[in-house]
């Protein structure tokens, strides 16, 4: 984890402060190999952090609890941070200018590397063979064996399903350029962003629609300029989806775990750095879309060479686009999640035959 850490953290470094000084030409080839050694570090944490919760605990109760804990701590600290971009920065560098992604930057590799002592503080004491599945030192596995956990592993195929689906409407949603059209260009205040988020530390695919209509047939610009209808319904709704949204991403990281326990007690083999990586590459390469996604629809909307600021007018395609990539992505996702996990096969009646089974294995080994 702090290994995959640091290198995420100097490329970064690299990117934000020496890329743009490179010949054109060289600009983005550079870029796509920085990018590529990130995604390097990231998968080297991540997998680990997910591997890591099943060594954690395998009681069935303390797992939601955990995910509970976890969505509570990461929704303040990113409604926290949600704030810092458009109530301070912006307004310190007057748009979204190199200094201000500079600055930026920085802030989010101490806070991360911060983060990340904690995690392994948290970890330190549980990290030992006795507390590795069945009690063994693990199991030698090879790129192989990674296909039949994809194969047979229905556990691990629905979660993938569910959190890639789910991840794309997030990040589309979240991408700074779709909130800065949301609140800046639509709404007209770049800032209320920063006070929605705030409010929206503690939403379903209906809650959506009537933001939805409240953008087309409302008044935006009506909305946090004092006590109305637009502001009343857009706090409701925003505030009630944004949780739902939370509440699922808050149960991914105690779900991989939960497969990781579904593959040992159906094959006794105990690899949870497998499932971590299988959820990990397959989530990234399907969420890596986002950006493309977001690009793409801006482009059609007549942003081809550049992205828009907020000194930009709205246009009548990109109010479409704002609609679409802040409202009608998230919805899709949601869908997929609702499809997928018809077919997930652990529940709590299962999660306890499932630790039963693993203790019956570990007391015979």
């Amino acid at each position: 984890m702090l290994g995959g850490n640091v290198l995420m953290a100097f490329i970064m470094y690299l990117v934000f402060h020496y890329t743009h000084l490179l010949p054109q030409a060289l600009k983005l080839p550079v870029f796509i190999v920085l990018y590529a050694v990130y995604i390097l570090g990231y998968t080297a944490q991540t997998a680990c952090t997910k591997s890591g919760q099943v060594c954690l605990t395998n009681d069935p109760k303390q797992r939601p609890l955990f995910g509970l804990i976890d969505g509570v701590l990461t929704t303040l600290l990113m409604a926290r941070f949600n704030i810092y971009l458009p109530t301070y920065l912006v307004p310190k560098y007057g748009n979204f200018t190199l200094e201000l992604f500079n600055e930026l930057v920085l802030t989010a590799i101490g806070l991360s590397f911060f983060l990340t002592l904690l995690a392994v503080i948290g970890i330190w004491k549980k990290d030992r063979k006795e507390f590795f599945g069945i009690g063994d030192k693990g199991v030698k596995t090879k790129f192989k064996d990674y296909w039949p956990i994809i194969k047979e592993n229905r556990a691990i195929q629905m979660l993938v399903i569910a959190a890639s689906t789910d991840k794309i409407g997030m990040n589309v949603s979240g991408n700074a350029t779709v909130v800065l059209i949301i609140f800046a260009l639509i709404v007209g205040n770049y800032g209320v962003s920063g006070q929605i988020s705030a409010m929206t530390i503690w939403g379903s695919i209906f809650l959506k629609i009537p933001l939805i209509l409240l953008f087309v047939f409302g008044v935006p610009t009506r909305i946090m300029q004092g006590f109305n209808f637009e502001t009343v319904v857009f706090i409701i709704c925003y505030i009630l989806g944004y949780a739902t949204m939370q509440v699922t991403n808050s149960t991914i990281i105690p779900m991989i775990a939960d497969c990781a326990d579904y593959e040992t007690y159906r094959t006794g083999r105990f690899v949870p750095g497998m499932m971590g990586t299988v959820f990990s590459f397959v989530d990234k390469l399907i969420s890596s879309f986002a950006t493309s996604i977001v690009g793409l629809c801006v482009a059609l909307a007549g942003f081809r060479d550049a992205l828009p600021t907020v000194t930009d007018s709205l246009s009548t395609g990109l109010f479409w686009v704002g609609i679409l990539l802040y409202f009608g992505i998230p919805m899709l996702g949601w869908i997929a999640t609702l499809i997928s996990m018809k077919f997930y096969p652990l529940n709590d009646k299962k999660m306890v035959e499932i630790q039963s089974g693993i203790a019956r294995i570990k007391a015979e080994a």
